[in-house]
């Protein structure tokens, strides 16, 4: 990881809380000058440690039926099959693990009905899999969609 300095850790703890945060505030609340913080916004944009994004709540959009798969793919088959599946609308996320399962594959859907319809048509177009455990998300006690761990810093 390239290192980044306490300015920087401030600059992205505050952006994470109000991405539409402007540089003349961050620059009043963090004492520095506007050019001081806009070009250290700029690089650390341009060197990939952020992206200033908005985020849509897939629950608010009708999203409410979450699902986990576990998939078991055939040999020499798994970039190909995770591949298949990243390239699906309804897929939010796909990993490839070891254990019992080559990928896990975190989809959501609008009803039942669109998750049928995705299980019985859209997976049958993904090249080698093998076997699906799908589990159905209950309850959400987390969710968070960037990671930055000041304390880990």
């Amino acid at each position: 990881m390239d290192s980044i300095d306490e300015l920087e850790i401030q600059l992205i703890s505050r952006l994470r809380q109000d991405g539409r945060k402007s540089n003349r505030e961050l620059a009043r609340e963090l004492g520095y000058s506007e050019a001081t913080i806009r070009r250290r916004v700029r690089t650390l944009i341009e060197e990939g440690h952020i992206k200033i994004v908005a985020i849509a709540d897939p629950y608010r959009l009708g999203f409410t039926i979450d699902v986990i798969m576990g998939v078991e793919v055939a040999p020499g088959r798994v970039t190909e099959a995770a591949r298949g599946f990243a390239a699906l609308e309804n897929v939010r996320a796909v990993t490839i693990t070891t254990g019992a399962a080559d990928l896990i594959v975190a989809a959501l859907f609008r009803s039942n009905d669109e998750m049928l319809t995705f299980m019985s048509d859209g997976l049958a177009k993904i090249p080698g899999v093998v076997r699906i455990t799908t589990s159905h998300t209950i309850k959400v006690v987390k969710r968070s969609f960037d990671f930055f761990p000041e304390s880990a810093l």
